[in-house]
């Protein structure tokens, strides 16, 4: 989204060093050296910033993020009832392996998503975002658990264009009309061939036979769709150590035009 037109931002370096940054600079999967310190992968820098009208956020950065080879964007869409921003952090050394940036909003009320709230994120709290030196905000990927994963892909199923890839979990292809809940159908438009969705789902959550439904049709008009079911599973965050390589391996295989 275009910056221009909002006020400056009001950002703060917290410390390359914090303890979460030093935390993700050391678990997981490392972010490429720096220049100059080979074998020494360089923390992250992590900035909070409160943009007027908008959310308090965290922007974790990988090292060499820089206004001529910048970072794309992750944005974290929270689940109902907490913010989950612990858990999904701790997936940022996968985010910074691959050149991407993790945003979080700090403060708002977790109960849920609002459309008022969704339009403060991508109107008030991205632009400011967008304006950070090394952050390249178009086309961000969206990333989702459970109620924030249905704001996830409805978003993507309205105009996928505007992202760069969805990764959900225990978020299903369905929408509500009038208290009906149906199947999505494949978005129209040679877009959504360009934008890649990586779900994980439990065998046992009994919604999950929706992406089973439309997994097919799905892929077969181009939609570029990976769903991982995991036995023995049901409504609940997914993301352990397999399901963690298998994001990194997806990462690793998305063309840079992602």
């Amino acid at each position: 989204m275009d910056p221009r037109g909002w006020p400056a931002r009001s950002l703060f370096v917290l410390a390359l060093l914090t303890p979460l940054a030093a935390a993700l600079a050391g678990d997981g999967p490392a972010p490429p050296a720096a220049p100059g310190h080979e074998g020494t992968p360089a923390p992250p820098t992590v900035l909070e910033g409160t943009p007027p009208g908008g959310f308090p956020y965290r922007l974790t950065i990988p090292a060499g993020a820089t206004e001529t080879h910048p970072s794309r964007l992750v944005i974290w869409l929270h689940p109902t009832g907490g913010s989950w921003n612990e858990e999904v952090e701790k997936l940022a050394p996968v985010f910074l392996k691959h050149h991407l940036s993790l945003l979080v909003i700090t403060e708002k009320s977790f109960a849920g998503w609002t459309d008022g709230e969704a339009r403060q994120l991508f109107a008030r709290t991205l632009p400011e975002v967008a304006g950070v030196a090394g952050i390249d905000a178009r086309r961000p990927f969206l990333m989702g658990f459970s109620g924030g994963g249905q704001l996830a892909i409805a978003l993507w199923h309205s105009r996928p264009g505007n992202y760069g890839g969805v990764i959900l979990d225990a978020a299903y292809p369905i929408v509500s009309d009038q208290g009906k809940q149906e199947l999505m159908e494949v978005p129209q438009g040679d877009a959504t061939r360009g934008v890649p969705l990586f779900v994980v789902v439990g065998e046992k959550d009994a919604v999950t036979a929706t992406w089973k439904k439309v997994e097919g049709k799905w892929n077969r008009a181009g939609v570029p769709l990976t769903v991982r079911y995991i036995p023995g599973k049901g409504h609940q965050w997914l993301f352990g150590p397999d399901e963690v390589a298998a994001l990194d391996t997806w990462l690793g295989s998305l063309p840079a035009s992602s």
